[in-house]
């Protein structure tokens, strides 16, 4: 599967989203089985579905840190690859926005 390409599902179930961290802040998740089948279609409209989030918002704690979001930013900074105590690998980066702020992330 590809980011940005459109996909039709066949044959499987919605169920209440639980888990520790959720991609959406949909409060149901779509689940696949071994019957499901996935098929890559024409787009059916033009519209992108990103949600930005400006970086003041970010630094702030205002947006909830368990759903995803996208960002926007020039790349400055890039660290090294380490491996935490459950052997996530884990990288540092930082980013800078159009007003110049810069945030760094792990």
């Amino acid at each position: 599967m590809e980011e940005g390409d459109w996909y039709e599902l066949q044959n499987f179930k919605i169920t209440f989203a639980s888990g520790q961290t959720r991609v959406t802040r949909n409060r149901y998740q779509i689940n696949l089985s071994n019957y499901s089948f996935i098929f890559k279609i024409q787009p059916l409209s033009y519209c992108n579905y990103y949600r930005f989030q400006p970086f003041n918002n970010i630094h702030r704690g205002l947006s909830h840190p368990k759903f995803s979001i996208d960002l926007y930013g020039a790349l400055v900074g890039v660290g090294e690859i380490e491996e935490d105590e459950m052997e996530n690998h884990i990288i540092q980066f930082s980013l800078i926005n159009i007003e110049s702020v810069i945030l760094t992330f792990k």
